[in-house]
């Protein structure tokens, strides 16, 4: 019986993001851009006034997340269009990873203030609040491509 991975192994639209039509590549974008532009006026409005030099490596970081964003819903969006089920708790589960993932970033890179010295339990603080926002961002830009695409089919 021949393996199901013979010629490597099989990739399916939903897996390579193909298959999309270009409005759906256009609510990737714009979702990943909507997201991107919240992020950084929710971290301006936090910043300090005017915003100290390390908030480049924020905003490039925030890049990054937003251009994997568009990636994810890329893949998500095709596998919608395939009729197959997207499921939120996954979509939550991506989000969660890139705010630890960012967490970890800023927390190996930008030291912070030197005067302070930062404890065990503040970054498990610094961590879970990161979750909670990429799960919570995930969320609401998946609701936001649901809302475009469903907006569009009508």
């Amino acid at each position: 019986m021949p393996s199901r991975f013979q010629d490597g192994p099989l990739r399916g639209p939903a897996e390579a993001g193909e298959g999309l039509d270009v409005s759906d590549r256009r609510v990737a974008i714009t979702c990943a851009a909507a997201l991107f532009v919240a992020t950084i006026a929710t971290a301006l409005a936090a910043a300090d006034k005017p915003p100290p030099p390390g908030f480049l490596v924020l905003a490039a970081a925030l890049a990054i997340l937003s251009a994997c964003a568009y990636l994810r819903l890329r893949v998500h969006l095709s596998a919608l269009a395939g009729e197959v089920h997207v499921r939120v708790s996954g979509i939550a589960l991506e989000g969660l990873g890139g705010g630890f993932a960012l967490a970890l970033f800023l927390t190996l890179v930008c030291s912070g203030e030197p005067s302070m010295t930062v404890g065990v339990i503040d970054r498990l603080i610094w961590f879970a609040v990161c979750g909670v926002i990429g799960v919570l961002g995930a969320s609401a830009v998946w609701a936001l491509a649901v809302w475009m695409r469903r907006r569009r089919s009508t």
